[in-house]
């Protein structure tokens, strides 16, 4: 009885590295834009992003100016998911005055995010829109 059990674990331990693994990982359908480095100060920066939120009808969550996190809640209008995506916000002073460095991470409440809206995307295109039109 042993020696029939291990067989078949050993059948089947060849049967997944034969297929490739057990479980397969989805390709991704969008580039994911988690960075984008801004010609402007981090204040101006800091105030768009503010208003950013604001036009996205999010809720903020956090926010610290000084360490240049905020982090705060939505409901994506083309998300096939009804899940909230909580949108985390780093900015950076960049190494020049006029250069502020902006990384966003989008989380889905219950674990992996389903990209099926580039929320990440949108926020930046939001942002760097809202710096031209100050």
């Amino acid at each position: 009885m042993g020696r029939l059990w291990r067989t078949e674990i050993i059948i089947l331990a060849v049967l997944c590295v034969g297929s490739g693994g057990c479980a397969s990982v989805p390709e991704a359908t969008a580039r994911i834009e988690l960075e984008r480095t801004l010609d402007a100060q981090f204040d101006d920066v800091w105030r768009a992003a503010l208003r950013v939120v604001a036009l996205s009808h999010g809720t903020m969550i956090t926010q610290d100016k000084a360490s240049g996190v905020m982090v705060y809640v939505m409901r994506p209008e083309n998300m096939v998911s009804a899940d909230l995506v909580y949108m985390q916000v780093f900015l950076q002073r960049g190494p020049r005055e006029q250069c502020t460095i902006v990384r966003v991470v989008p989380k889905a409440r219950y674990g992996a995010y389903s990209y099926d809206a580039p929320v990440d995307r949108e926020f930046l295109n939001l942002l760097q829109a809202s710096l031209r039109k100050r």
